[in-house]
Parts: structure tokens; C-alpha cells; sequence
């Protein structure tokens, strides 16, 4: 009698770690996957928001309210932030043509136009989306834009896009599944 009470006692006790052990890892889960992701929207806003700052340094005038990028200078400097932080980032004008992009992340290739919508609402302050941009990529990436302003923070004349593949964030937290699995 005496053994059989302890062994429900002993599996009452396993059970309940067990599912203790269970809930921890769910929340901790969901935590560091909402941490990662506003770290990597933080990176990657403030990010665009450097490239923003340098590319209006390169906006030239060339008639009353008509701009001109100046690529060549900024292509060696949006390689190095595309490269450094595994995200794609490019330059559009208001009307969404690309003017400059590096696609270190996913590998893109002619991307010629972002659709309006997406410019007008980035131009405004800041656009964060995720998705395919309209069928550019092929998985939903997570979409960082800000908008350019001239040097002397006058009316927005482009955007700055930043994007990254769900991918790494995946990776992460796969990670540190298995770090919890292991524990």
C-alpha cells in the first residue's frame, strides 16, 4: 500500500515538472522570438534611417523641386550596410523606381519598382510590413521603410527600404530551442 502511494505521489510530481518545464519553455519561446524581432526592426530601422541620412548628402537639384541621386558615390557604402546587417536594402524615388539597391540577403535580382502604395505610406514617416512586397520576393520577408528628405530636412524625395528574410530570425530561435531542449 505504502509503495503504491508513493508511486503516485513520484508520477504526480513528474507530471507537474514536466509540465512546468513545458509552459517555461513556451513562454521563454515567445519572448526571445518577440525580442529578436524588435531587435532586428530596430537594426534594420535604424539602419535606413543612416543610409536616409548619408543619401540625402547626394541629392543634387537639378531644376526647382526635382532631384538627382548621385549612386556611384553611395553604392560602396549601401553594399557595406547590406552586407553587415544580412538585409537587402534600396533606394526609390516617390513614383517607387528603384534608384539604387544591394540584395545581399536574398540574392534579387532586377527588382524595377516598389508599389506605390507602400512608397507613399513610407514617405510619410515610416512604413513596417511583412510580406512578399507585392509578389518581389518569394517568402514574406520583413519590410523596413523610411523616407529620404533633402539636406535640410525638407519634403521626402525617396524612400529607403531595408529587408530581411524571416530566415535568420528562424534560425535564432531554433536555436535556442535546442539550447532549452538541452537544458
Amino acid at each position: 500500500m505504502q509503495r503504491s502511494i508513493f508511486r503516485r505521489y513520484l508520477s504526480i510530481t513528474m507530471v507537474i515538472i514536466f509540465l512546468s518545464f513545458t509552459m517555461l519553455g513556451g513562454v521563454m519561446m515567445a519572448f526571445f522570438g518577440q525580442f529578436w524581432q524588435q531587435e532586428k526592426k530596430d537594426l534594420l530601422s535604424q539602419n535606413a534611417r543612416s543610409i536616409s541620412g548619408m543619401a540625402s548628402l547626394y541629392l543634387t537639384e537639378k531644376s526647382p523641386g526635382k532631384f538627382q541621386l548621385e549612386a556611384d558615390a553611395l553604392r560602396g557604402f549601401i553594399a557595406s550596410f547590406s552586407t553587415s546587417i544580412d538585409a537587402d536594402i534600396f533606394i526609390t524615388d516617390l513614383e517607387g523606381r528603384v534608384l539604387l539597391g544591394n540584395y545581399a540577403n536574398s540574392g534579387l535580382e532586377g527588382l524595377d519598382k516598389v508599389p506605390e502604395s507602400i512608397v507613399a505610406q513610407a514617405a510619410q514617416g515610416m512604413y513596417e510590413g511583412r510580406g512578399s512586397l507585392n509578389g518581389l520576393y518569394r517568402e514574406g520577408y520583413y519590410i523596413i521603410g523610411v523616407p529620404m528628405t533633402t539636406r535640410d530636412n525638407g519634403p521626402s524625395v525617396g524612400v529607403v527600404f531595408a529587408a530581411t528574410s524571416p530566415a535568420t530570425m528562424n534560425a535564432m530561435q531554433l536555436e535556442a530551442f535546442k539550447i532549452f531542449l538541452l537544458a
